[in-house]
């Protein structure tokens, strides 16, 4: 449910049951994210337990892209050494200077 921006809220039957004739009677309600709580149309609230980790991905709005996209300078860093330490790692790259030959244009199985 998380990967679609979808925040599961777990309350007591009660809750739910208040929640829902709110609903029917057109009031309005909020669910509030960052303080864990669903707020009534009153000011009344009901809180709900989120796993921090989710919850910080649905408050900035990340997916697995963009908190990948987080550690773009470590991953930069980290591929620069493993090409010094291991170059054969490079493929078809280390080949073509180890043989002192040109990159050939990339074809549809270059990654």
């Amino acid at each position: 449910m998380y990967k679609n921006g979808s925040l599961p809220v777990v309350l007591p039957e009660e809750q739910i049951a208040v929640l829902i004739e709110d609903a029917k009677a057109g009031k309005d309600l909020a669910v509030d994210l960052p303080m864990q709580v669903v707020r009534r149309d009153n000011g009344d609230e009901f809180s709900f337990d989120v796993d921090g980790f989710r919850k910080h991905c649905l408050v900035n709005g990340l997916d697995e892209i963009s908190l990948t996209l987080e550690h773009e300078a470590e991953i930069k860093q980290y591929e620069t050494k493993r090409s010094q330490v291991w170059p054969w790692l490079d493929g078809k790259q280390y080949r073509a200077k180890k043989l002192g030959t040109q990159k050939s244009a990339p074809t549809s199985t270059d990654w």
